[in-house]
């Protein structure tokens, strides 16, 4: 992810968003991603934040 253009501002997963930590310009994830949920996410560079999706259980 990144704030310069022409970067990514959001990944959309099953169940969160992930988006730029305040004050990270850039950032890279590694993400398994099993029957719609988030197994396991691991931040490769960078600061993240998550946030659950709207309507999304959790499991």
């Amino acid at each position: 992810m990144s704030r310069q253009d022409p970067g990514v501002r959001a990944i959309v997963l099953p169940d969160r968003i992930v988006t730029l930590a305040p004050g990270c310009d850039h950032a890279q994830i590694k993400v398994d991603v099993r029957d719609g949920k988030t197994v396991q996410l691991d931040v490769v560079v960078g600061e993240i934040r998550q946030r659950a999706r709207e309507g999304v259980q959790a499991q």
